[in-house]
C-alpha cells in the first residue's frame, strides 16, 4: 500500500545559533594552538563500505602511507604536535596500526580542535569547530580513495574557502607561502559562519533565545524549567 506520513504542524520557525557556535560563545577564551589535529576517515568504515564495497588492503596501507609523510611534514615545518582524533565508532586499534607514530583519540575531538593551529581532515562534520574558531584549515584528498570521496572534499573546500592538497602530489610546497594562503583563507570563512552557525542577534546562546522568546510569547517563565 502507499504510505502517508503526517506533516509537523507549526506557527513559526525561527533560526538560532547552531550548538558549534553556542559553545562557542562560552568557551571561545579556551582556544590555543598547540597541535597541529588531523580529524581521521576510516575508507572502510561500515557506511562506506555498503556504498562501493571494500579496498584492498594494499590501497589503504599506501593512504596511510602517504597521510603521514604529510602529516610528518607539517609537524616539522610548523613544530607541532600531531594529534589523530577519529569518530567514535571507528575502530581505534585498527587506524592505530596503519598511524603508529601519532596518538589516536576518540571522544575529545572538540577539545583538540579548539586547541589547533592546523586542522586537516578528509571530510569529517567536526571540522564545523574549526571553521568557527577560525583556524587554518587543509582538506585532504588521497589519490586512493574513490572519486566521489575527493569530490566530496573538495566541494566542502569550495563552500568554505579553505586549502585542498593531494597528499601525494602536494608535498613539496614552501612553509612560508602555504602558511600565509592558510592565514589569508580564514577572512573567507564568514559567509559561512554568518549563514549557518551565528544566526541569534548578538552573541546570544540558542536556548536562552528560545526560552526568552516562550517567556515574551506565552507570558511564562521557561527559565527555570
Amino acid at each position: 500500500g502507499v504510505q502517508t506520513c503526517a506533516l509537523p504542524i507549526f506557527e513559526k520557525l525561527i533560526l538560532i545559533n547552531s550548538r558549534s557556535y553556542d559553545f562557542f560563545i562560552t568557551n571561545s577564551k579556551n582556544s590555543n594552538e598547540k597541535y597541529i589535529v588531523h580529524l581521521d576517515y576510516d575508507l572502510n568504515y561500515r557506511d562506506e563500505v555498503e556504498i562501493r564495497g571494500e579496498l584492498p588492503e594494499n590501497v589503504i596501507i599506501n593512504h596511510y602511507i602517504y597521510l603521514e609523510k604529510f602529516l610528518d611534514k607539517l609537524a616539522v615545518d610548523y613544530n607541532k604536535k600531531i594529534i589523530v582524533c577519529i569518530h567514535p565508532l571507528y575502530d581505534q586499534f585498527k587506524l592505530q596500526k596503519y598511524l603508529k607514530k601519532y596518538e589516536i583519540i576518540k571522544f575529545r575531538t572538540r577539545e583538540f580542535i579548539y586547541q589547533s593551529f592546523i586542522a586537516t581532515h578528509f571530510s569529517s562534520s567536526a571540522i564545523e569547530d574549526a571553521i568557527i574558531l577560525k583556524k587554518r584549515i587543509i582538506g585532504f584528498i588521497s589519490d586512493f580513495s574513490t572519486y566521489n570521496e575527493k569530490r566530496h572534499t573538495i566541494y566542502l573546500a569550495n563552500k568554505i574557502g579553505y586549502e585542498v592538497v593531494n597528499t601525494r602530489k602536494d608535498y613539496n610546497y614552501d612553509k612560508n607561502l602555504f602558511l600565509a594562503k592558510l592565514n589569508n583563507n580564514i577572512i573567507k570563512y564568514d559567509y559561512h559562519i554568518n549563514n549557518f552557525h551565528k544566526l541569534n542577534s548578538k552573541n546570544i546562546l540558542g536556548s536562552d533565545f528560545i526560552i526568552s522568546y516562550l517567556n515574551n510569547m506565552l507570558k511564562c517563565d521557561f527559565s527555570n524549567r
